[in-house]
């Protein structure tokens, strides 16, 4: 109750963030950008603003004003970012929001000098969900941080082009983010492999990370795909470690084979049309060992006739 009362009290006293000096000062030109803004080119300055940047947190605010129902306190040296959407309305004072919440375009970070040009806040007002992204995991999607999709045809490619080492500014700044060495995941380029899968490219230290991504499993291997309907066959021969049948591995001569059972995507690998799976082995070997029971028993059969033809035929011969 006495939260209720503050927040009106609060709302009767503080305008909105889209109504304050230092949103619409910036919006028609008359007051300065006092921040970079980190996800907008050329940290913002030159880019026409509107009130709206006022209230999807890419706008530093300086003074103290309404975000949705909640009061943030802003200063000068102190700026905050408001993002009031449909539903929850989040208030922060460390990073901006993120210029591209929807997962359709990338951020792009400028300049990266300092980590608060270098991270941004994802949100998703509907839910709640806030995470960083930064300058190697640049995409928002439902509030969530993401990497770039990795490139879906990587049979030979190893989405090598996503995750070839950073170099230059980008380096410098992934640096600055992740400065230990027990960082060394986070410092390596990576590429999102559906909703849960990141891959990495291989490196001297870390040989074990799985650079190709099975889109539809949303896995990431060390191996290659091997593709539908094809026995796989390896490069050279002492080149058989195998190929990506989703999160299975087939052999030297194994298809891997595909199927949709309710929604949910099925990876199995088979011989001769048999799957390798060791719940079909068995029923194969049980199978098998059936047809050798009765082919064996039609011998004995034909072998038992014979014997009795042949003692016929000498006993007729010797007429006894």
């Amino acid at each position: 109750m006495l939260a209720f009362l503050f927040s009106l009290v609060a709302a009767t006293t503080y305008p909105t963030c889209d109504a304050i000096d230092s949103c619409l000062g910036v919006v028609n030109g008359t007051k300065p950008l006092p921040r970079f803004v980190p996800t907008l080119p050329n940290g913002g300055y030159g880019h026409t603003f509107t009130t709206s940047n006022c209230l999807d947190g890419t706008l530093p605010l300086t003074e103290s004003c309404m975000c949705g129902t909640t009061l943030i306190n802003n200063y000068a040296s102190y700026p905050g970012y408001c993002y009031s959407g449909i539903g929850n309305s989040l208030a922060k004072h460390d990073y901006a929001f993120c210029a591209h919440q929807f997962g359709l375009n990338k951020n792009i970070f400028f300049p990266m000098n300092a980590t608060q040009y270098l991270q941004c806040h994802c949100y998703d007002p509907a839910t709640g969900i806030s995470q960083l992204a930064h300058v190697g995991k640049p995409m928002c999607t439902l509030g969530f941080a993401r990497y770039e999709d990795c490139d879906l045809l990587d049979g030979t490619s190893a989405n090598k082009a996503k995750l070839a080492p950073y170099t230059g500014a980008i380096w410098a700044a992934i640096q600055l983010l992740y400065p230990h060495e027990s960082q060394r995941s986070d410092r390596q380029p990576s590429c999102q492999c559906g909703a849960y899968g990141e891959c990495k490219a291989p490196t001297t230290a870390d040989p074990n990370n799985k650079p190709y991504c099975q889109y539809l499993a949303e896995v990431c291997t060390t191996v290659k795909d091997c593709g539908i309907g094809e026995p796989w066959a390896p490069t050279g021969i002492f080149d058989d470690d195998g190929c990506a049948c989703g999160d299975e591995t087939c052999m030297h001569g194994e298809i891997c084979e595909y199927q949709e059972k309710d929604g949910k995507h099925m990876f199995a690998c088979s011989w001769n049309g048999q799957s390798s799976e060791v719940g079909s082995i068995i029923k194969g070997s049980k199978a098998m060992s059936g047809m050798a029971f009765i082919f064996t028993l039609l011998v004995v059969i034909f072998a038992l006739f014979a014997c009795i033809c042949t003692i016929v035929t000498y006993c007729k011969a010797k007429k006894i």
